[in-house]
């Protein structure tokens, strides 16, 4: 079918302590992208583990560079409410390295966060490499700040195949073109009928 890996999602142990493995692996398979798709819970509680980790992603992003690799960070719903008057999101945007760490957005958790997708995507242009693109059968939002995965499984039942929701997935992608996104991946967490899922985002994807 001609399909290529182009990035992989791996844990934050194995980006600190097996570098060289991964990145083997990565240009084995020629893969362009190392992706952290969610901080551990125990590390992402105060502004200060934020802090932390804005640290640790600039040490993996250049070491990622130095191996021919990138590295990103993939979003969930947390870290975009604001704690003690600082959104923990905006520290990892704000106190990483644009030339090494970039991130991946999942326009579904971002939505149910209550973030305005395309303006997140015009604040931080050339950021975002990579994109999960996915549908919102209704317009949900998390019952809390995201934190606890339970939220998360709470609303997957309102994920849908690509044009079959209400987001504005063609104003979307075509923002995110223009503000550096290289990559786009169709990913739907429940597909009872997968082939079929496939088939209607693809269609949909292909027409705009």
């Amino acid at each position: 079918h001609k399909l290529k890996i182009t990035s992989m999602h791996t844990d934050l142990q194995s980006l600190e302590e097996k570098m060289d493995e991964l990145c083997d692996a990565a240009n084995d398979l020629g893969v362009s992208y190392l992706v952290l798709p969610a901080i551990p819970v125990e590390r992402r509680k105060s502004l200060d583990d934020y802090k932390r980790m804005a640290t640790t992603f600039n040490t993996i992003g250049e070491e990622a560079k130095k191996r021919g690799v990138r590295f990103a960070y993939h979003n969930h719903g947390y870290g975009w409410v604001k704690k003690n008057g600082l959104r923990p999101i905006d520290i990892i945007f704000n106190e990483t390295d644009p030339s090494s760490v970039f991130f991946e957005m999942d326009i579904f958790w971002t939505a149910a966060a209550g973030v305005d997708i395309i303006d997140c995507l015009n604040k931080h242009p050339n950021r975002y490499h990579l994109m999960h693109l996915k549908d919102m059968k209704e317009t949900v939002r998390f019952q809390k700040n995201g934190e606890d995965s339970r939220e998360w499984f709470s609303l997957l039942p309102a994920i849908t195949s690509c044009g079959d929701g209400v987001l504005n997935l063609k104003e979307i992608v075509k923002t995110a073109k223009k503000m550096g996104v290289k990559r786009f991946f169709v990913e739907q967490d429940i597909a009872p009928q997968p082939k079929l899922s496939l088939q209607q985002s693809h269609h949909f994807l292909d027409r705009i």
